[in-house]
């Protein structure tokens, strides 16, 4: 059977004549065609491609593109197919549609590395590259590499992930080819660390580290997930505690980190879900439990107060990552200190 490969030029083709159809339907009211940048994004034959429909229109009020979909299957025949659409939505009390551009390509396991010459043809001009990767066993393949090099920006989500170790090696490889690199499992600890920040960090650890002295995460699950390993590196590295041994020290004393599973069941709601912290030290006591819900109580030296905790969807943990410019130092500051924490998590927990 002949290969079957299409070229980048007949797919914008295709695309100039889905705008002229358009503006020749809506007439004189017309339509604004929007595009910020070219997000890719790499999905396999196993997603759902309604719902990834759902999460891309959704991201294109805040962040208008040219999305490119690239549906990866197992199949090693030579294969690359394509089609083209537009996506409009219409503000509330306006009469002209907003529209971006999606390219949908069907790639084979084989033809993978026929699609980063066939993407490069299809990306908008001196805008912006991001890329998310939905399939994580992709990412070291060598014929997926050409393709990474596209993006400036590569979002991944270690959820995932078979580990949180494996996680910590795709990140590694990925920086050292010069990307930024965004994980939305460290993106589903914002609200956890707004809260700590502003309840604790802020004019308290930052300025006075010794204040800190004991760190208690509990988390649903037998082992502890990527989502609380990102909370915990990011909490020790905001007050300067450094692993030595079998232990932690901070200003040249020994502090005490504990992560306990609750017990609970695994289920698709409760994967990685952080239930409780505890931040102890002198005249320091504050507590974060998040129950099942919306909402999480937070308690300072004996007073609470509650706090909304709102589960967040991958279009909202996209929209948020999107939005960030540059390099997230935080997350970057992280990173170090994880590498130290799955190594004390390895010889401590069984």
């Amino acid at each position: 059977m002949p290969a079957q490969v299409v070229e980048a030029g007949s797919l914008l083709r295709e695309l100039r004549d889905v705008w002229s159809d358009l503006a020749r339907q809506e007439g004189q009211t017309g339509v604004l065609r929007a595009c910020a940048m070219t997000l890719i994004v790499i999905a396999s034959e196993r997603d759902d491609p309604q719902q990834l429909g759902a999460t891309l229109a959704g991201l294109m009020h805040e962040h208008p593109s040219r999305f490119i979909l690239l549906h990866v299957s197992q199949s090693e025949e030579r294969k690359l197919e394509g089609r083209v659409l537009v996506q409009c939505w219409m503000p509330f009390g306006r009469r002209q549609q907003i529209c971006c551009e999606q390219i949908e390509v069907e790639a084979s396991r084989g033809a993978l590395g026929d699609s980063a010459s066939l993407l490069l043809g299809l990306l908008v001009p001196d805008l912006p590259v991001a890329l998310w990767c939905r399939v994580p066993e992709l990412l070291p393949e060598a014929a997926l590499k050409p393709v990474l090099s596209l993006a400036g920006r590569i979002i991944i989500d270690g959820a995932r992930m078979s580990s949180p170790r494996q996680l910590l090696t795709h990140i590694v490889a990925l920086r050292k080819g010069g990307a930024i690199v965004a994980d939305l499992a460290w993106t589903r600890i914002t609200r956890w660390r707004e809260v700590l920040y502003r309840a604790f960090l802020d004019g308290g650890c930052a300025a006075n580290p010794s204040r800190l002295e004991s760190i208690t995460v509990e988390y649903a699950g037998e082992t502890p997930s990527i989502t609380v390993c990102w909370l915990v590196a990011w909490l020790i590295s905001n007050c300067g505690w450094k692993r030595e041994g079998a232990g932690w020290t901070a200003a040249g004393n020994a502090r005490h980190l504990s992560l306990v599973s609750t017990g609970e069941p695994v289920t698709p709601t409760t994967v990685g879900r952080i239930r409780r912290v505890r931040l102890t030290g002198p005249e320091l006591d504050v507590r974060i439990e998040r129950p099942e819900g919306f909402n999480a109580t937070l308690s300072w030296n004996g007073l609470q107060s509650l706090v909304l905790f709102p589960r967040q969807s991958e279009e909202m943990l996209l929209r948020e990552e999107l939005a960030i410019f540059g390099r997230d130092r935080h997350f970057e500051a992280a990173i170090p200190l994880l590498l130290d924490l799955l190594g004390w998590i390895e010889e401590t927990i069984p």
